[in-house]
């Protein structure tokens, strides 16, 4: 499987409510994804899995850790989203 179809699978699976597989075929996806290739779809992957983390109270160490690997991509949120995502994970 291709990281895309890997990608769609861990969709599937997390509107099903299987977070645990959604979880795996998301992890399974970005093994097989470059930053340099396709940082598009490893910024997806990596966002996508930790609100599959965040679901999971006892990932919640793994979810932060996700959403480290997403900053370290050097992407720039303005106050305005951190501040969103700050709130939906309930740091604020």
């Amino acid at each position: 499987m291709s990281a895309e179809e890997l990608k769609n699978e861990g969709n599937e699976l997390y509107k099903q409510g299987k977070v645990k597989e959604a979880i795996q075929a998301y992890s399974k996806a970005v093994a097989l994804t470059s930053k340099d290739d396709n940082k598009d779809l490893l910024a997806t992957l990596l966002k996508n899995r930790a609100a599959a983390y965040l679901k999971t109270v006892r990932y919640l160490n793994l979810f932060l850790l996700s959403f480290y690997f997403f900053f370290s991509l050097n992407f720039h949120l303005t106050n305005l989203s951190l501040s969103l995502i700050c709130y939906g994970c309930g740091c604020l």
